[in-house]
């Protein structure tokens, strides 16, 4: 819980545990920011929760995403202004801002909202690194009668989410390919290098441009590529994945 270093002055020190906000709080909150501000939103619960669920709950990227949706509404209502002849300063009146479209429109873009993307050093070191999980692992007898420790669902989990995250999936393959080997986990009949091996090559067969599909279609060839290539990488993670750092090297030239 406590970095090393700090763990000499925790008797002198007072702890707060700080625990993230009520999802239907934090909705309410927005919801009287959003009055003061003196804009509105359509459907605001359905929106508001959804944000909240976006940002995973983070107050700061919260209000970040209704600034920048304030601001694209507000720029979109004063050129409608301008497209009507309505001059600056013709109505005293103070203009309800509606920001319904311009915030569902940073919901589905992901724009102004929390930036989970990683670079390829963690993403890599994920797929790698055994997650520490508090006992939910299991160990079972592999075919070879030895004992393995399996993966949670937990943790291919967070691979998925990781590789999805960073977004670069070829950089992703051609560094698990570069790294299979160097990785120092337990193969002694190299069984689990060839189905790694084979999980890769199959993954590396999604990214030619030579195929039917990616000549014929190219949105369904990125779709399949976006689903197997993090599919693989969670293969991978199950295969050989180590409890210590591993040692890792990167390349910026593609293979």
């Amino acid at each position: 819980k406590h970095a090393p270093a700090l763990r000499p002055i925790l008797p002198y020190a007072k702890q707060f545990d700080v625990q993230p906000p009520n999802p239907e709080r934090l909705a309410g909150r927005l919801r009287a920011v959003l009055s003061a501000e003196r804009m509105s939103v359509v459907a605001g619960g359905m929106l508001l929760h959804r944000l909240v669920a976006s940002t995973g709950g983070d107050i700061r990227s919260c209000l970040y995403a209704l600034q920048f949706a304030s601001a694209r509404a507000r720029e979109l209502t004063m050129k409608k202004r301008e497209r009507d002849g309505i001059q600056p300063g013709e109505d005293s009146g103070v203009i309800m801002c509606d920001i319904s479209s311009t915030l569902m429109n940073a919901l589905d873009k992901s724009t102004g909202l929390k930036d989970m993307q990683g670079d390829v050093a963690g993403t890599v070191a994920t797929v790698f690194r055994k997650k520490k999980s508090s006992g939910k692992n299991k160990r079972q007898k592999t075919a070879t009668g030895a004992s393995s420790l399996v993966a949670s669902d937990n943790a291919v989990d967070f691979v998925l989410e990781s590789v999805n995250h960073f977004g670069d999936n070829s950089k992703t393959l051609d560094c698990l390919f570069m790294n299979v080997n160097r990785v120092s986990y337990v193969d002694p009949t190299l069984d689990r290098c060839s189905v790694a091996f084979e999980w890769l090559s199959e993954a590396d067969t999604f990214r030619s441009h030579k195929s039917n599909v990616a000549m014929n279609n190219s949105a369904e060839h990125h779709s399949m590529q976006k689903f197997y290539i993090p599919t693989a990488a969670a293969a991978i993670h199950v295969l050989c994945c180590v409890e210590t750092k591993p040692d890792l090297t990167f390349s910026t030239r593609p293979l």
